[in-house]
């Protein structure tokens, strides 16, 4: 074996006889759910490509007009889908303040927690084929006069221990190249959105905003347990309506995920933010939708597994007698599922509930 050889065989080769897995576990990154909750809020997007990037995005783009790309050009079978990890990005498309240069810019953004030079694998070849989209969608036009590719960028929001540079180029996946051979590789580059450079207490944009930036912040610090009130607190004067409560949603979801936090925790600090029977209601919510998610999967360390079962039944046998005085008989249906309940603070939160409710119905609705 010469010295080539030797070299390549030192390298790591992807083998090609292992199948692809796409499972939905595997596809369910906690980082990569909470990117796409947050990136297709238009006003979340808008404000991180206003204050969070290089500012001269903000200048030469119209970031208030945001529209949702298109996504759907790739295939729906496993075989005419080799990309389909590429559906993960959530895509916008926006003019240039200057009306009379008809471009349009692509933007993708995406969230890596320790990002290195490979990332370009995952974002660049979505941009690529969405300007071969573009283009076949135009009739495969030949001149540059009737045809308008997409400027293509990609941000990259960051919140790593080390402080890279703003800016990641192509060309970094490829060290020690012969100056003769550089100009052959592509001089795309990702700018990156690092958190780092804000402090807490000056994180720009809307409350939410905020709220989702001090949250990818602090579960990088691990302070994300002890100022979860602070995260929350962002929401205190908004109206909690359907977009909200998604957003307050994907932050719990994204904490639990990563830190030992208890559902009482979250349960309380939303109260907390919500007075009153609103605020009982929301945080009952919310809890049962997170334990049908994580808690009841084991995957929160913060679980108490040595529970006495006991204690489990006795508060199932109070909520169906309370049932029962109620509104009379209780369907068996709707007994299995409420003894299907094998956490405390989620009975807690349905007793809680069972208060506001008129109708077994409104109840039933809650399991």
């Amino acid at each position: 074996m010469d010295k080539i050889e030797q070299e390549y065989s030192k390298i790591v080769q992807p083998d090609d006889s292992e199948e692809l897995q796409d499972t939905q576990e595997n596809r369910e990154v906690p980082e990569d759910r909470f990117c796409r909750k947050i990136a297709e809020d238009k006003i979340i997007a808008a404000d991180i490509l206003r204050y969070y990037v290089d500012m001269k995005i903000a200048r030469n783009i119209d970031v208030n007009n945001l529209k949702p790309a298109r996504t759907n050009f790739f295939g729906t079978s496993k075989k005419e889908d080799p990309f389909r990890e590429l559906h993960l990005d959530i895509p916008y498309t926006s003019r240039l303040v200057d009306e009379h240069l008809d471009y349009e810019v692509l933007f993708v953004i995406e969230h890596k927690s320790e990002p290195n030079d490979f990332v370009f694998l995952q974002i660049y070849p979505y941009m690529d084929l969405s300007n071969l989209d573009k283009w076949k969608r135009a009739g495969r036009p030949k001149s540059r006069k009737t045809f308008r590719p997409y400027i293509t960028l990609a941000v990259l929001l960051y919140c790593g221990k080390d402080k890279p540079d703003d800016v990641q180029y192509y060309q970094d996946m490829f060290p020690n190249l012969p100056d003769e051979l550089r100009e052959f590789v592509p001089q795309s580059k990702i700018i990156r959105a690092n958190l780092n450079n804000y402090s807490y207490d000056q994180l720009p944009g809307h409350p939410e905003t905020c709220a989702v930036v001090e949250t990818i912040k602090r579960i990088h610090d691990g302070s994300a347990v002890e100022y979860f009130g602070d995260i929350i607190g962002n929401f205190k004067n908004m109206t909690w309506d359907d977009r909200i409560i998604e957003i307050v949603h994907a932050i719990c979801f994204y904490t639990a995920s990563h830190e030992q936090i208890a559902p009482k925790h979250i349960q309380e600090t939303i109260k907390k933010t919500i007075p009153g029977k609103e605020g009982e209601h929301m945080a009952g919510t919310m809890v049962k939708t997170l334990y049908d998610e994580i808690y009841a999967k084991g995957k929160l360390s913060g679980r108490d597994e040595g529970r006495d079962e006991g204690i489990v039944k006795g508060r199932t046998d109070v909520i169906l007698k309370q049932l029962e005085r109620r509104f009379g008989g209780v369907r068996i249906d709707v007994k299995e599922k409420l003894y299907a309940k094998q956490d405390p603070i989620v009975l807690d939160s349905l007793a809680v509930q069972l208060l506001d409710c008129k109708t077994l119905e409104e109840f039933i609705d809650l399991l």
